[in-house]
Formats: C-alpha cells, structure tokens, sequence
C-alpha cells in the first residue's frame, strides 16, 4: 500500500461557492483516492448544511437515517473489501430510500 498526500488548491468566490483549482495526488491506490475525496465531499455538505440552516428550525434526523448514514459511512471506511464495501453503501442507500418513502407517506 502506497501512501501519499492529497493537495487540494481551493478558491472562494465573492457568491460563496467553492471551487477546487486542482488536485495533486502522490503515490496514492485508487482506493485511498476514493476514500479521500469521499471524505472531502461529506465534510463540504456538513459544512454547507451548518451554514444554511444556521437561522431556521433544527430537524433533526430520524433513527432510520442515521443508521443509513453509519451503513454508508462504515461502506467507505471499508471500501478496500468490495464485497463489504459495496454491501454496506448498497444497505445503507435502501435504509435511506426506506426512509424517504416514510416521511413522503406521512
């Protein structure tokens, strides 16, 4: 397993939207990419759900997607075995869809 650094060059804009320059990968598996940039992406949306809802009602999540969100996040955690890698992200995304379904029920 080759191990390496992920540069990542970001830019601002004067709207608020955040753009990536580039990215500089060095003696990195694919795998470790994946998980990197999946890891970058989780924290961008956590970031940018912080931000918005800062003045609005708190919701908080509902037992089904929180044990959605742990079954994709063990998923990429455990993304070198793609048996169990691509088992949990595919449990968690049906947990997630069992959810959706509820909520538009009710």
């Amino acid at each position: 397993m080759a191990w390496g650094i992920i540069k990542l060059n970001l830019r601002l804009s004067l709207t608020g939207a955040l753009f990536i320059d580039s990215i500089v990968i060095d003696n990195m598996a694919a795998s470790q990419i994946y998980i990197a940039i999946s890891i970058a992406v989780l924290a961008i949306i956590a970031l940018m759900v912080f931000f918005v809802r800062k003045g609005k009602k708190e919701k908080r999540l509902s037992k089904l997607a929180g044990i959605a969100f742990a079954f994709v996040i063990s998923g990429i955690l455990f993304s070198e075995d793609q048996v169990i890698g691509y088992s949990l992200l595919g449990i968690g995304v049906t947990i997630a869809i069992i959810d959706i379904i509820i909520k538009l029920r009710k």
